[in-house]
């Protein structure tokens, strides 16, 4: 009897939130001096050199809340929520929900994150302010909470989405070199934008603080992809190449008792649902899709991992090789190397990301035979697929 009153009574105790918070577009060697980005790095665990699935939302989104890459999901282009295999996935909101929390969350768009799993999903009217409706959610985590629910809630700040289609993609369509010869004015230009995520941290930071949710609840902040400045020709935002300017993204874990640091080692996107699963102790469903991600729990315990390679793809809307239904532009990726392969003109780039992190000088028919061979193979495993 003893035992089974133990048993309910820790069943009754409250699980931890979870607050995911997209901070779509957002470089992180752009931002982290910001105020309050520097404010919430001091509360928690940084992954600065998070390498996401493609450079663009929709197939960045799904990536993260499925934990599979986008040929595994079925989503692997602009256009590939309508091939969304929804019957052998599971996404992370599923989880939680079967695990009795209650899902709460807002999102850009109705293409942008799978909406298995959301009891309550707002989709934000393009281009309009949404920051009322993420403090009501956050109001309503909180209300949640005093019936004794435990929440998820997914926030997504399209702010930096917004303005650089309205400022870079729209007036600089069909003008790439323009764009490419303004590095400076183009980089002034994306801090003018970073300035209103700053200002939107504050406020969420105050609404969280305002609900107290941040004893109860597992927070992270994170972005789906980064943006060109200019770098290379052919692009003016994102989504055409795969280059580490829109690649590198980061994540940010507050609460949970975790370190103040900063983790430099290279994990993926598709290990965020895998993480927060292990953290909870909730095993993944042998009945679906296994993960491309795993879990990365123990950099933040401060125990080591084995290093990681990071597929990437994509097909852009527009630039020199246009695919927007199906990836064109292939990368794989370790701490070290990156091979970029283009299946039109057919033609490989490799670069050392130690000696050359700005990707500046391609290495592909230098002599590095042996790294090309390892290179090649391990894309060739992902593309195969």
């Amino acid at each position: 009897m003893l035992n089974k009153f133990k048993n309910w009574l820790n069943s009754r105790k409250s699980k931890k939130n979870v607050i995911l918070i997209a901070l779509d577009g957002v470089r992180l060697d752009q931002f982290r001096e910001f105020t309050y980005f520097k404010q919430l790095s001091s509360k928690g665990t940084l992954f600065s050199n998070m390498i996401t699935y493609s450079p663009h939302s929709i197939t960045s989104f799904h990536a993260i809340f499925t934990g599979l890459y986008g040929n595994h999901s079925g989503v692997n282009s602009y256009f590939g929520t309508l091939n969304f295999k929804k019957e052998e996935c599971k996404t992370l909101t599923q989880y939680l929900k079967e695990k009795g929390y209650y899902c709460l969350g807002d999102s850009m768009n109705e293409l942008v994150i799978p909406k298995q799993g959301f009891d309550k999903l707002v989709i934000q009217e393009e281009f309009t302010e949404f920051i009322d409706n993420h403090k009501q959610l956050l109001n309503e985590t909180a209300d949640k909470n005093k019936e004794g629910k435990p929440v998820f809630l997914h926030l997504h700040c399209s702010y930096l989405h917004n303005k650089v289609v309205q400022g870079i993609i729209k007036p600089f369509k069909g003008k790439e070199i323009e764009y490419h010869q303004k590095p400076l004015e183009n980089e002034k230009r994306y801090q003018t934008y970073l300035e209103e995520i700053n200002q939107y941290l504050q406020k969420i930071i105050l609404e969280i603080e305002k609900n107290k949710l941040w004893e109860n609840s597992l927070i992270i902040f994170f972005s789906d992809h980064g943006n060109s400045l200019g770098e290379k020709i052919g692009e003016v935002a994102y989504g055409n190449f795969c280059y580490d300017y829109s690649l590198k993204t980061f994540a940010l874990f507050i609460n949970g008792g975790y370190p103040v640091t900063e983790i430099k080692q290279m994990v993926r996107n598709v290990d965020l649902t895998p993480t927060i699963l292990d953290i909870l102790s909730i095993n993944s469903d042998s009945s679906k899709l296994p993960f491309n991600g795993e879990s990365f729990q123990n950099l933040i315990l401060n125990k080591k991992i084995e290093p990681r390679v990071a597929f990437s793809q994509t097909g852009g809307m527009t630039g020199p090789y246009p695919s927007p239904k199906s990836p064109n532009v292939h990368s794989i990726r370790t701490d070290k190397w990156k091979l970029i392969y283009y299946q039109v003109p057919d033609n490989f780039e490799l670069f050392d990301l130690e000696e050359d992190p700005l990707e500046k000088k391609n290495l592909f028919d230098q002599g590095l035979m042996q790294v090309e061979k390892k290179m090649r193979s391990l894309l060739a495993e992902q593309i195969e697929h």
